[in-house]
C-alpha cells in the first residue's frame, strides 16, 4: 500500500513540476532572452 502511495506522489509531483516549466517556458519572450545575452557578460575558456 505504501508503495501506491509512493507512486501516487510522484505522479502528482512531477505533474506539478511539468507544469511549472511550461509556464515558465511559455512567460519568456524572445526580447527577454536578447536582453539576457547583452546584459551578462561572456567567460573566454581559452
Amino acid at each position: 500500500m505504501a508503495l501506491l502511495f509512493f507512486y501516487l506522489f510522484l505522479a502528482l509531483f512531477v505533474s506539478f513540476l511539468c507544469s511549472i516549466l511550461e509556464a515558465v517556458l511559455l512567460s519568456i519572450t524572445p526580447s527577454y532572452i536578447g536582453s539576457l545575452d547583452d546584459s551578462t557578460p561572456h567567460k573566454n575558456l581559452c
